[in-house]
């Protein structure tokens, strides 16, 4: 007579109502009841416990149930272990389909509580459904085909995630430098501050900032313009860098336009962009 408290038995399946109505039946049956929610984890448990008997579902999130059933049956230490493929797919062909893969036997859902039972005692006890001899090599033939059609999905999915990945850290190491960046410029600001702090006479600061802006910043040139409101124009007073030619004695109109950018920048025009400047009087700097 069959000892049911030493059997185990392992259910694969994503529904967790499924899981919770087989683990009822199995459990008041006496035996053991294990599940897996996933593909991987199931043949993880399966390493794990080698169960007596494998129920697993066609339709799971990570993996067929197909696929988890011939990595199963390709370890040697679980070969001989039964799998019963438990589903409600409609597939035509579908019992030979999970057999050709490897299950040795097919119950489809929904179950009858009393009919399940009995198979299950019948495929624990030896029981072994196999696919027609006239017909295994031509399911044998369809599976293979979808094996691999299913590996090239993954295949180009795993290509595709992999350029995502390859972007997603390209821009991390780009946020990474340009907060390194951003940093080393705080820390300068906050240095040339209290440098300035210690500077009593403002046209010496008027005549060093710009070199310090330059040098501290890493920009090609920098001027300090003195507004003009008489004439409309605003005339150098400081600069420092490289210029096209000496902004010395440069006078340039300096259009309402200019003046509502500057009050919205708070008096410092940084341009970043030389082709994004919107006065042409500023092009010639």
């Amino acid at each position: 007579m069959m000892n049911k408290k030493s059997k185990k038995i392992l259910y694969i399946e994503d529904d967790p109502d499924a899981r919770a109505l087989m683990a009822d039946i199995i459990r008041y049956q006496g035996y053991t009841y294990i599940e897996a929610s996933r593909g991987l984890e199931g043949i993880r448990l399966a390493k794990l416990h080698k169960p007596d008997l494998i129920l697993i579902d066609l339709m799971l999130p990570d993996m067929q149930g197909s696929e988890v059933t011939t990595h199963l049956k390709s370890l040697p230490e679980l070969r001989d272990i039964p799998i019963i493929s438990l589903t409600g797919a409609s597939t035509e062909n579908v019992r030979e389909y999970v057999l050709t893969a490897g299950c040795d036997g097919y119950i489809s859902k929904p179950i009858n509580v009393n009919e399940f039972i009995f198979k299950l005692e019948e495929f624990l006890a030896g029981k072994r459904e196999f696919v027609p001899p006239e017909y295994e090599k031509e399911f044998l033939q369809r599976y293979n085909v979808e094996l691999v059609e299913r590996l090239k999905r993954k295949v180009s999915e795993l290509e595709s995630l992999n350029k995502n990945l390859s972007r997603l850290n390209a821009d991390l190491i780009a946020s990474r430098e340009e907060l390194a960046n951003y940093n080393d410029l705080l820390f300068y600001l906050n240095s040339l501050a209290n440098y300035l702090r210690t500077l009593n006479d403002p046209q010496k600061l008027i005549k060093i900032l710009p070199e310090r802006i330059v040098e501290g910043f890493h920009l090609d040139r920098c001027v300090i313009f003195k507004h003009d409101p008489r004439h409309g124009t605003m005339d150098p007073v400081s600069f420092f860098g490289e210029f096209p030619s000496s902004p010395q004695g440069m006078s340039l109109p300096f259009s309402d336009q200019l003046l509502q950018l500057v009050r919205e920048e708070g008096g410092l025009l940084w341009i970043k962009n030389y082709h994004q400047m919107v006065e042409e009087s500023l092009q010639s700097i």
